[in-house]
């Protein structure tokens, strides 16, 4: 009985290792998301276009062109100011954001889902942003702080 109480002076340092991994083993805090708020610049449009069977037809990357403008998300809003007059491009529009899916209340209404968002790096996922009769267009927006 005496022996199950206390270790053997063989078992002591594997006892010790077991309780230093252990206390070592423990989570950190995880760290709060970076906001979603502030002003973005475009560096990369990537699109498919699927047919109305929803067949792919092609891909598309295509950095932007000159001067785009800049997108600007406050806790409510989400719009557009032109990077060479520095006018805001109309419309303003309101949203509202369900975990990682936003709803942009404009016309058309839409929705964007955040595939990533870091400090310094958005990109957002706008499904079936250009409908017809002919087909589909899934859009992925890349942005940089």
């Amino acid at each position: 009985m005496f022996t199950l109480l206390f270790p053997t002076p063989r078992l002591l340092p594997l006892l010790l290792l077991c309780l230093t991994l252990l206390t070592a083993c423990k989570k950190d805090a995880a760290a709060p998301e970076p906001p979603l708020e502030g002003r973005w610049m475009i560096t990369q449009f990537y699109s498919k276009e699927y047919d109305t069977a929803g067949t792919l037809l092609s891909e598309k990357v295509s950095p932007p062109g000159p001067n785009p403008p800049l997108m600007v998300i406050t806790p409510n809003t989400v719009y557009y100011i032109n990077t060479v007059t520095g006018n805001v491009i109309d419309p303003v529009e309101q949203y509202t954001r369900e975990q990682n899916k936003l709803r942009l209340h404009g016309t058309p209404e839409r929705e964007a889902h955040i595939v990533e968002l870091t400090a310094h790096k958005l990109v957002l996922s706008y499904p079936r942003v250009f409908v017809t009769s002919a087909g589909y267009r899934d859009g992925t927006n890349t942005y940089t702080r």
